[in-house]
C-alpha cells in the first residue's frame, strides 16, 4: 500500500522506505508523507533508509505545490485589473482614427 493510498486508513504495521538521495522523489518525500506514513500504524512502524543523517532534512521539507493562489498574490492580480485603464471611445476620436469625415 502506498502512502497516498493509506489515507484514512489504520493499519497494525508499516514499512517506511524512505531513499533520501534520490532527486526524483523531492516533491514526493516532504512533511505531508511523513504525517501520512507515520500516522497510519496502531502498534509498529519501521523506517528504511539509504542515509539515516539526511532523513530529517528530508522529512523536513514543506509541501511545494501551491493550490490556490496565496492572498498576497492574489491581492496584486486584484490591484492589477483595477488598475487597467478602457479608452474612451467617442465618435470624434473613431472618425480621426479611422480618417472617417462626420
Amino acid at each position: 500500500m502506498t502512502s497516498h493510498s493509506a489515507q484514512s486508513k489504520t493499519v497494525e504495521r508499516v514499512l517506511i522506505n524512505i531513499d533520501t538521495s534520490d532527486p526524483r522523489l523531492r516533491g514526493l518525500v516532504n512533511d505531508v508523507f511523513g504525517y501520512v506514513a507515520g500516522s497510519r500504524p496502531e502498534y509498529d512502524m519501521q523506517v528504511f533508509t539509504d542515509n539515516a543523517g539526511q532523513l530529517e532534512r528530508v522529512l523536513s521539507r514543506q509541501n511545494e505545490q501551491q493550490k490556490a493562489l496565496s492572498p498576497e498574490t492574489l491581492a496584486a492580480y486584484r490591484e492589477k485589473s483595477v488598475q487597467v485603464e478602457t479608452p474612451e471611445i467617442t465618435i470624434e476620436r473613431a472618425a480621426a482614427e479611422y480618417s472617417l469625415t462626420i
